[in-house]
């Protein structure tokens, strides 16, 4: 499955479904569909000063760390200074839509990396990745496909 890597506390932000939008200075055309959301090791520490002044708590999944946190919908990528603003969306990069994100119950401990990139199927269990992709699917027919 396709996965990308994604800096705390922007992952568990996307995660927790407060962010739905991931911003990228590189986009790809190749994909759209299920997305695992990895969270980097490395964190951006200034990102999380700027966020806890606007923020009373993080979700507990911004806390972790080197780890697939579960599946989002990828639906689009837009163009720079094309689409809809929005208050996540850094106009002068492609702006990644993600949508309808499922957390794992437990994290799964892996090691990221640059790009989209494909996850072994035997890195996460298969019942796992059947509930979070039917809870996916039962999203899209729930909203039409259209919640953003």
């Amino acid at each position: 499955m396709k996965c990308l890597s994604i800096k705390q506390p922007w992952a568990g932000m996307i995660m927790a479904g407060i962010k739905s939008v991931e911003n990228r200075t590189w986009r790809q055309d190749f994909y759209r569909g299920p997305l695992l959301v990895h969270a980097s090791k490395t964190e951006d520490k200034g990102d999380r000063r700027y966020l806890a002044s606007r923020l009373d708590r993080f979700p507990d999944v911004c806390e972790v760390h080197g780890a697939i946190l579960g599946v989002v919908a990828l639906t689009a990528i837009l163009y720079p200074n094309k689409g809809e603003d929005d208050a996540w969306r850094d106009m002068n990069q492609h702006g990644w839509i993600m949508q309808r994100p499922v957390i794992f119950a437990e994290p799964v401990p892996y090691k990221g990396r640059l790009g989209v990139y494909g996850v072994p199927d035997r890195v996460i269990r298969q019942p796992v990745l059947d509930m979070a992709m039917g809870r996916l699917a039962s999203m899209a027919g729930a909203t039409g496909g259209k919640k953003r």
